[in-house]
Formats: C-alpha cells, structure tokens, sequence
C-alpha cells in the first residue's frame, strides 16, 4: 500500500500552498525535491522540470505530503483541514494520480 496526500482544493487553494517551498509559508524539509542539497537552496519550478517531468513532480509532491501539515519547531502539529490522506495499492498508483491533475498554470 501506499499514502497519498491529496489536496481536496488543489484547484482554488490559497496563495501560500501554490507558493510553497518558495516563501515561509511552512519549513523547508531538506528531502523535499525542490531543494538543492548541494548548493543549500531552492531550486525553481523551471529548474525542476529540468530533473523531472510534471508528473513525477506531483507523484512526490503527493507521497511525501509534508508541506500539508502544520509544523512547529521541527513537530507535525496538525493536518491542514483540505488535506485528504489516502491509502492505495501499488499497482493502482498511476491511475490514482491521473485523477486530479492540475493545471500547469497554477504553479
């Protein structure tokens, strides 16, 4: 099985979502794909799809899930309320995440 993070108002959700890892809006985690561990920085949304396709960026974005939760000191406090987590079987993964697809724009 594996854990999905889906957001319920990826479409409409509020600036600081569609602008995270770019802002303080929450931490920035040293394992999210954004940043650059070697140069200690964040690396653009134009400098990732260098590294990786639209769809492999949302496939991490909805396994790892991090930047859905409120964090304080290091600390998961609590789930933003839009936040559904979801389990699903392996084989099925590809099929899930082509359920809610955003619009490139939104980035």
């Amino acid at each position: 099985m594996k854990t999905l993070h889906l957001c319920t108002i990826y479409e409409t959700r509020p600036d600081w979502c569609r602008q995270y890892p770019w802002n303080s809006a929450n931490e920035i985690f040293e394992d999210c794909q954004f940043y650059d561990k070697e140069s200690k920085k964040l690396r653009t949304h134009e400098e990732q799809l260098k590294l990786n396709s639209q769809e492999e960026i949302e496939q991490f974005c909805k396994e790892c899930g991090k930047c859905c939760f409120y964090w304080e000191c290091g600390q998961k406090i609590h789930a933003c309320s839009a936040l559904r987590i979801t389990q699903i079987p392996e084989e099925t993964l590809h099929v899930a995440c082509h359920q809610e697809q955003p619009n490139e724009d939104t980035f």
